[in-house]
């Protein structure tokens, strides 16, 4: 054993990480946290949020 990844390994490891992060990115657009469903049901990010200026 030399510690080292198949590139198997490798690509199999990115593809998980890609397919939760999609998930995700979807969990939230239900809820309308942090990304939204625009009308072709495409995923964007919200607006920022403003804090109120101090006077």
């Amino acid at each position: 054993m030399i510690g080292a990844h198949w590139a198997s390994d490798t690509m199999m490891g990115w593809a998980i990480g890609a397919a939760f992060t999609f998930w995700l990115a979807h969990q939230f657009a239900r809820r309308q946290l942090v990304f939204r469903y625009e009308p072709e049901r495409r995923l964007i990010p919200l607006p920022r949020r403003r804090k109120a200026a101090r006077t």
